[in-house]
């Protein structure tokens, strides 16, 4: 079996979970993209939220010669200019019932690009204090997610 990273096929699934479930009503963005980008994509909404999929990390948990076994930790960084906190606590609540919802739906398309879902945990979701930037004042949060994958045969 040949060792590759989940990174791409992994966030491009979950790009596409997010965009296709009816209940995420904000945008998620890859971390590809600068905040003036976003902000630019989302200039005409009086309440600008929106999540970015900010840090993937893999980690190999097993690599033999016949299977490797994978730990993906993502981040979803979650942003609004909704006074208060409870758009982003919405938010959070959101993301997490999204990648339950279709935990199935996600893992068989996982599988069309070479990677099986064994299970999925949701980890520490935490709302921060607001920030200034950019003339607004920002609510901030995030939630984490551990998928633990199985690298099918290639």
């Amino acid at each position: 079996m040949i060792f590759t990273t989940p990174f791409i096929p992994f966030q491009a699934e979950l790009i596409k979970l997010f965009s296709s479930a009816d209940e995420v009503t904000f945008e998620v963005y890859d971390s590809g993209l600068s905040i003036d980008e976003i902000l630019a994509d989302l200039k005409a909404l009086a309440n600008v939220h929106y999540g970015v999929i900010a840090d993937v990390a893999c980690t190999p948990d097993t690599a033999k010669a016949d299977t490797i076994m994978w730990r993906v930790n993502v981040r979803l960084e979650l942003f609004s200019t909704y006074k208060g906190r409870k758009q982003v606590a919405d938010m959070i609540n959101t993301i997490g019932n999204a990648v339950t919802k279709y935990a199935e739906v996600f893992d068989r398309n996982l599988q069309g690009k070479g990677y099986g879902v064994i299970r999925q945990q949701i980890g520490e979701s935490v709302i921060g204090a607001a920030i200034f930037m950019n003339g607004l004042t920002w609510q901030n949060g995030y939630i984490n997610i551990t998928y633990y994958l199985s690298q099918l045969d290639s």
